[in-house]
């Protein structure tokens, strides 16, 4: 009798044991899924970082495409020429790597791509103002780091305070955006330019100045947001 009561003791334990388990397992499930990818694309700072994005991929490729078949075939420049100002465009593109981080630290996310977006602007103006070389230059010069600033911040941007499976899922939809917009930029400007240079550069401006806004318009809202908070701890 007495180990009878002594089973009888034991399989309530071990009942509740399992139960402890099967619920602490179900926890532990819950905490490792992620957001759905619906959820994270209604972010208001997605949506901004997967546009800049976009947006700096097609500028760059609409104008670039466009520059070496406008300076030969519509200025007269000679391919050494073009080739050089190509050449300095590309290292404008990928040399500010080396400090564009320590830039968005300084500057933050949002006001790096808004400089990327005014390096843009600037780029478009120096072409439109006249069909020099020093044109050219400044204005391939300025559109790669105008692209640096503005992509880079962008995929910075995208991935904050997400962890690596949200990360991961949103990077996929980000690469289908800006690998279309690119590629319409690329298929664009050599039916523009086949028009005029200037209309390969005011063919930009709609998509920037819409991305220039939405970044103001984040920008602005985050602020309100940040405001707000701080009165209701004053409160």
């Amino acid at each position: 009798q007495q180990q009878q009561q002594q089973q009888q003791q034991t399989i309530p334990s071990i009942n509740n044991s399992n139960t402890h388990i099967s619920t602490s397992s179900t926890g532990s499930r819950k905490s490792t899924q992620s957001t759905p990818l619906s959820h994270i694309l209604t972010k208001p700072r997605v949506i901004v970082a997967v546009l800049s994005a976009s947006t700096a991929m097609f500028v760059m490729l609409l104008v670039m495409g466009a520059t070496s078949l406008a300076m030969h075939n519509e200025y007269g420049f000679e391919l050494n020429t073009v080739s050089i100002v190509v050449q300095l465009h590309v290292a404008a593109m990928f040399v500010p790597c080396f400090f564009t981080g320590e830039i968005i630290s300084s500057l933050g996310h949002v006001n790096t791509l808004l400089c990327g977006c005014l390096l843009f602007a600037s780029s478009v103006t120096t072409g439109l103002l006249g069909h020099s070389l020093a044109n050219f230059i400044g204005c391939l010069l300025l559109l790669g780091v105008g692209w640096n600033f503005l992509f880079i911040g962008a995929t910075r941007l995208l991935v904050n305070e997400l962890d690596a499976k949200e990360a991961s899922k949103i990077e996929g939809v980000n690469e289908v955006f800006v690998q279309g917009f690119a590629a319409l930029g690329a298929l664009l400007s050599g039916f523009l330019v086949s028009i005029s240079w200037k209309t390969v550069l005011l063919s930009s401006i709609p998509l920037l100045a819409i991305d220039f806004f939405a970044l103001v318009s984040y920008a602005i809202a985050r602020r309100l947001t940040a405001s707000d908070d701080d009165d209701d701890d004053d409160d």
